[in-house]
């Protein structure tokens, strides 16, 4: 999920727009290939879009592996990243008497 957010911050960096916000919605098939990560080792992490759907869904699949490219883990994501255009606050309906 982090790689995730990164990915997408900066693809909003390049264009000058802020990071947008994201929300986690589903992670599935995650699989350890190890009981345990190695406290102080380095871990790769590759990701990959897999598809966008026009609802704002992005569905990502990623791989955790040690830097001799051994897998150590690996996982699907299902994000929401909502239009931000939808997050601005309601015009103010109340009246005054």
């Amino acid at each position: 999920a982090q790689a995730v957010a990164a990915w997408a911050g900066m693809g909003a960096r390049l264009t000058g727009a802020p990071p947008p916000p994201g929300f986690l919605i589903a992670s599935r098939r995650y699989r350890a290939r190890v009981d345990a990560f190695a406290l102080g080792e380095p871990v790769h992490v590759h990701v990959t879009r897999d598809f966008v759907a026009d609802n704002g869904v992005r569905a990502f699949s990623g791989t955790l592996t040690t830097p001799a490219g051994e897998p150590l883990a690996e996982g699907q994501l299902s994000i929401f990243q909502p239009d931000t255009a939808s997050l601005s606050p309601a015009p103010s309906t109340s009246r005054e008497t």
